[in-house]
């Protein structure tokens, strides 16, 4: 990542120290980001005491996942890895444990237990009270995919990426790039197939370290990924 995308320095500087063993900044995901996301996961239980605990259950799994501690061995599925920086850490944490527990509450539908006030939110319509084009899918679920593509994307390689963008995004004819390049179209197909499934096998991976409740298919990525084009580039707008 370019550094310029880095809007919170201080924070990203606390993460890498966290990681590399810096007891001091290790001790504050304990000391004031674990209690942090509690609190607010507990505001949004609206006093519902089974999502309560599993609030708190929720915090110290986010903090353990941050340092690869939690149901998997340590490597490169350490969740403090996919932060740059780019929002403040605390509201990043926050977001990462809210998707959970939301993605908990869903799986608690299909047992018919009562929800909190908060996740039964009315499905969005048209106008004409049609039901919408495409699924639409909640805030946190969309910044769970943006920063699962943002670190699927740092992996692929440029040129191959590239190609994808050029092709998909920007409609360019792959025989028009095979001119470009001095290559043939067959050479710039594999290209771009070699970066989807870079992208899909890693996007699906991370998607799973920051939420493990979160049930997605490829197509639900697509979908998301019709919705709010920026998440090519890594960013999640607006939907179109």
């Amino acid at each position: 990542m370019d550094a310029s995308d880095v809007l919170y320095p201080e924070d990203l500087q606390v993460a890498k120290n966290a990681l590399s063993g810096d007891e001091a900044s290790a001790a504050l995901f304990v000391r004031e980001y674990q209690q942090d996301i509690e609190r607010y996961l507990v505001r949004r239980c609206h006093g519902d005491t089974k999502s309560i605990q599993k609030s708190v259950d929720i915090a110290g799994e986010v903090v353990s996942d941050c340092f690869g501690a939690t149901r998997r061995p340590r490597g490169e599925d350490v969740l403090l890895k996919l932060y740059h920086g780019r929002t403040p850490l605390k509201i990043w944490l926050r977001i990462v444990a809210f998707s959970r527990l939301k993605s908990w509450w869903d799986s608690m539908e299909s047992q018919q237990s009562p929800l909190p006030e908060e996740r039964d939110e009315p499905e969005r319509r048209s106008f004409d009270d049609a039901p919408p084009k495409y699924p639409r899918f909640d805030t946190e679920t969309v910044e769970i995919l943006r920063i699962a593509l943002e670190n699927a994307l740092g992996q692929t390689k440029p040129y191959q990426l590239l190609f994808l963008r050029l092709v998909h995004l920007h409609s360019v004819k792959q025989d028009h790039l095979a001119r470009i390049w001095g290559c043939n179209p067959g050479t710039i197909s594999r290209y771009m197939k070699a970066a989807a499934e870079t992208i899909n096998r890693l996007t699906s991976r991370y998607v799973k370290v920051l939420d493990p409740y979160l049930e997605l298919q490829w197509s639900d990525f697509e979908a998301i990924c019709r919705q709010h084009s920026g998440l090519l580039h890594g960013e999640a707008d607006e939907s179109d």
